[in-house]
């Protein structure tokens, strides 16, 4: 093959000019007497470019035709060749087992393609490696990724391939950050910037630029900046004309906005990226954008019922289209918003519709969190025996499948029963298994392509039930061990709100306890600080069911100290709240606590000018019947942070 037009083909590809490039492809196409290797060379290039366009489907089919005819020519180097496109459209299409079976064989050709082409031995290696970094990373093995990655930066380096040098710089930030080491990831993905500018790479540069939009928000907490990088990636690709990557940098634009509550600006980047989908036509990615931004409603700003209608809209095009894993997806996510909203029967009816999509595929990890929704909603409504059966079967499939934080949450709730049941042996035996699995587990669980770190709302499971086993203890000592771990547990930052707010109610349960037997009104301010704070983070959390949860408990706080008009004022709140966000049962709550209130003004005001003693005052608020059932409610309000963005 003319080499001028080769090296022009590989610098239009490794720009992202697919068209410029597949325009020189078909003229060599039409030259007359063609050699059969250099036909196949065009086929090859065929597939870089189908690769670069996101149809990795059609690039296998190719590759294929090009093994096979390479095979029957004897052509060792395009059979290389072409097992590495394979690798790479297998990758792309997250089938990562397959890709490094292929990998393996390239490895295999190395050795021979080292003796008959010893020019071209460097440069297939460089990319074998990178396929293979590229592979252990997506199937979350960072400390295995990084090696063969290094080693393709190098070898890159030495061939002055520019473009490779950028993304094996990028993909080493990438393994970086999924390892925890987030500065060390921001400068590769500098350096990774820097060399596709160089070489006029707008895509390359637009995705870097993405990435550390990411990291400002999601690791450094700092969405301004974010937003900064997110417009720089979205000037970039309208430059490109890139309408896919323009609908996604406005996703990420959007639920940026979001975390700041700039709900003008969220809804303006969402529209334009439904409406460019539209334009698209791609009605798969039309159904995720949508399952995006009902996610991005509910999950990040508490607005249920907003979130619901998108996510119904969503699942009403995969269904149309039968895409079986976006369905049961985004039925789990709609049945989270049932619970949330107190509706569990309906909640219950979607867990199942998505375990049964799931089914149909064979997803295991996926298929984890339906069960694990399901185990804690009959938490909520007190059946121990389904949840019990729902947490065994998240903690068999969780096993299966390596999803470690649905395994530490089946086993908190298996000690959570266990206590209930007042089996304190088997709770301490289901604690120490999830001491082992957070000390002893990987340090990632990778969900979808997205990066997700369990370690510290798995540290918290591991925390709340070490301290439930020694709060069930009759021993003063056990029961003030306890208000320490729950206390640190609670003062801690929100990864999961249920988890916090299950630490902030028993801590309360025992300051109320001590209240009883000291009778000592520090501690009841003790107590209605912390129920403060705790509902300064459930607002900032958006977890609207918690607020009113903690409303309620800070009404009662106000009652048994005779402030009966403040107390009034709260739950007026709560109704206000309830109403807004749609929570149904909760609702129902409010109204019963101001009926039981305004019933028994007369009876309160007799009880405060009686200064009758605290332990009197708690039992005629109903404080521990209400905690236990606040410790219900709270299941039903959470926000996994394993929710997928």
């Amino acid at each position: 093959m003319d080499n001028d037009k080769a090296h022009q083909i590989e610098e239009l590809l490794s720009q992202t000019k697919y068209e410029e490039a597949q325009q020189i492809v078909q003229q060599m196409e039409q030259m007359e007497s063609l050699p059969p290797d250099d036909n196949l060379r065009c086929l090859l290039y065929k597939t870089q470019i189908l690769i670069g366009k996101g149809e990795y489907e059609k690039a296998l089919n190719l590759a294929e035709i090009v093994l096979i005819e390479s095979r029957e020519l004897g052509n060792l180097l395009l059979e290389t060749d072409a097992l590495i496109v394979q690798a790479d459209a297998l990758e792309k299409l997250a089938k990562h087992d397959e890709s490094l079976k292929l990998i393996n064989q390239c490895e295999q050709n190395l050795f021979t393609l080292r003796e008959k082409h010893p020019t071209e031995f460097n440069r297939r290696k460089a990319e074998i490696l990178y396929l293979k970094g590229r592979n252990l990373w997506q199937k979350d093995d960072p400390e295995r990724a990084i090696i063969p990655l290094s080693e393709s930066l190098t070898l890159f380096e030495e061939l002055g391939n520019k473009h490779r040098i950028a993304l094996c710089l990028r993909d080493i930030g990438n393994t970086y950050w999924q390892r925890g080491e987030i500065d060390h990831s921001i400068e590769y993905y500098e350096q990774s910037y820097q060399m596709s500018k160089e070489i006029g790479n707008k895509h390359d540069m637009s995705a870097c630029l993405n990435n550390m939009g990411l990291i400002f928000r999601n690791e450094k907490n700092d969405p301004v900046k974010a937003i900064e990088y997110f417009m720089q990636s979205l000037k970039l690709a309208e430059e490109l004309n890139d309408k896919p990557s323009i609908v996604f940098y406005l996703r990420n634009i959007g639920h940026t906005y979001l975390v700041m509550e700039n709900l003008d600006q969220a809804e303006k980047a969402y529209q334009r990226a439904l409406t460019l989908q539209e334009e698209i036509g791609n009605k798969e990615r039309l159904a995720f954008t949508l399952l995006w931004i009902g996610n991005g409603y509910w999950f990040v700003l508490g607005d249920l019922d907003r979130g619901l209608d998108y996510l119904q809209r969503s699942s009403r095009i995969y269904d149309e289209i039968g895409e079986v894993l976006g369905l049961a997806l985004t039925f789990n996510n709609i049945a989270w918003i049932y619970k949330m909203k107190g509706e569990l029967e309906l909640a219950i009816e979607f867990c199942h519709k998505s375990l049964s999509k799931h089914q149909e595929i064979d997803e295991p990890l996926e298929r984890t969190w339906p069960l694990l929704n399901l185990a804690l909603i009959y938490q909520a409504k007190g059946d121990l025996e389904k949840t019990q059966e729902f947490a065994k079967k998240t903690l068999a499939l969780s096993e299966e499948s390596g999803n470690e934080f649905a395994a530490a949450y089946a086993l908190y709730l298996m000690a959570n029963i266990a206590l209930d049941k007042n089996q304190l042996e088997k709770a301490r035996e289901f604690s120490r298994q999830l001491q082992h699995l957070y000390t002893h587990g990987h340090q990632t669980t990778k969900l979808r392509r997205g990066l997700f770190r369990p370690l510290k709302p798995m540290k918290q499971l591991t925390q709340l039930t070490e301290a439930l086993i020694l709060k069930a203890s009759p021993r003063l000592s056990d029961k003030a061990k306890a208000q320490e771990i729950f206390k640190e547990v609670a003062e801690e930052p929100v990864w999961a709100i249920e988890l916090t707010s299950t630490a902030t109610l028993h801590l309360c349960d025992l300051l109320l306890f001590e209240l009883k037997a000291s009778g000592d009104e520090a501690v009841l301010q003790e107590a209605k600080n912390l129920i403060k704070k705790f509902r300064e983070k459930a607002q900032n959390a958006h977890s609207y069911s918690s607020v009113i949860n903690t409303i309620i408990l800070q009404s009662k706080l106000n009652t048994i100290e005779g402030k009966l008009t403040k107390a009034a004022r709260l739950l007026d709140q709560a109704t206000i709240t309830a109403e807004e966000k749609g929570l149904t049962r909760l609702l129902e709550t409010v109204k019963v606590e101001k009926m039981e209130l305004e019933t028994q003004v007369d009876n309160w005001q007799r009880i405060i000018q009686s200064n009758a003693p605290f332990h009197k005052r708690l039992e005629q608020a109903q404080m521990e019947d209400y905690l236990q059932e606040a410790l219900k409610m709270a299941r039903l309000g959470g926000k996994s942070s394993t929710i997928n963005e």
